[in-house]
């Protein structure tokens, strides 16, 4: 796992689920459980990933399948720390 792209979309998944995210997002990432292991246990984890977070769309924040599981589990990661609110 690539560190600084970890640490780097950690906080990109941050800011999205302070700034973008609805509760229900929030709630599905958190279901998600700890980025790490999600993205080894799944493979296709953008595909996947996008589905729980936005299923209208094709691709996760207009990206195609070709991000790093680094990314997809620092993201994942980063927008768990912030509680769904009701």
């Amino acid at each position: 796992m690539d560190e600084a792209t970890y640490q780097t979309s950690y906080e990109l998944g941050n800011h999205w689920a302070m700034q973008c995210a609805t509760p229900e997002q929030l709630l599905r990432v958190k279901e998600i459980g700890d980025g790490k292991d999600w993205v080894a246990f799944h493979g296709k984890p953008v595909k996947e990933f996008t589905h729980i977070v936005d299923p209208s769309r094709s691709g996760f924040m207009g990206t195609d399948e070709n991000l790093s599981a680094s990314f997809m589990a620092g993201f994942i990661d980063g927008a768990r720390t912030i509680a769904p609110s009701s």
